[in-house]
């Protein structure tokens, strides 16, 4: 995977040079001009340090939106807030997260970009879940409910929650390796793509709480 960094700041380009030693070419940007007039084999991914561009951010992001309309956009921020983060989604960022989180959670987001899915910090998202289920998105129906097995709805229940899938699996008492099936089942038969956009349509739902499934 390439990906494309643009940063101000010394310090965050040696932090990303050690989490993307293995597997990821890194390519240092002082703008995005010539970059985003290449047209990449594979999507690229634009890897932004907010808290170096703060006036400049959203014209950056424009700039490659509109040369670059399958970007993958990441925002990186040393501070991050739930106002900047929804004011970005309008631009169909796909990551937003502390410039400096654990070296495992960088691997991690790197591998769901890689795949066509989202990365989100997780205090932030749960705070946007909240304002969500008040919203008006379309919420799951009793039809697509009752596609999944018993299971399944305590995953989807537990990622409405915001926990991560290690967590699921200890809170459930089973493997991440059964999280991860069952999340491919829920997104298949809710012909949903990632689990942003699940806790989403599941949070706007209304259903009684049933008790735990056993086994």
């Amino acid at each position: 995977m390439d990906i494309f960094l643009l940063s101000r700041s010394a310090s965050f380009k040696r932090h990303i040079k050690s989490v993307t030693s293995n597997g990821y070419k890194v390519h240092l940007l002082s703008n995005v001009d010539k970059s985003i007039q290449k047209q990449y084999e594979n999507i690229p991914v634009f890897l932004l340090h907010a808290s170096s561009y703060k006036k400049e951010l959203t014209d950056i992001i424009e700039q490659i939106r509109s040369k670059q309309q399958r970007a993958i956009i990441a925002i990186a921020t040393d501070i991050p807030e739930l106002h900047e983060m929804l004011a970005l989604a309008r631009y169909q960022i796909s990551a937003y997260f502390n410039s400096y989180m654990a070296d495992v959670h960088y691997q991690q987001m790197l591998r769901l970009l890689g795949s066509g899915q989202t990365w989100f910090a997780p205090d932030l998202l749960a705070k946007a879940l909240e304002l969500a289920g008040r919203a008006s998105a379309r919420a799951l129906t009793d039809d697509e409910i009752g596609r999944l097995t018993a299971r399944e709805k305590d995953v989807t229940r537990a990622i409405a929650r915001g926990l991560s899938n290690k967590e699921i699996a200890s809170s459930l008492n089973i493997s991440e390796r059964t999280v991860k099936s069952h999340l491919t089942h829920i997104f298949e038969k809710l012909d949903i793509k990632d689990r942003t956009t699940l806790a989403i349509r599941l949070n706007a739902t209304t259903e009684p709480e049933p008790q735990q499934s056993v086994g």
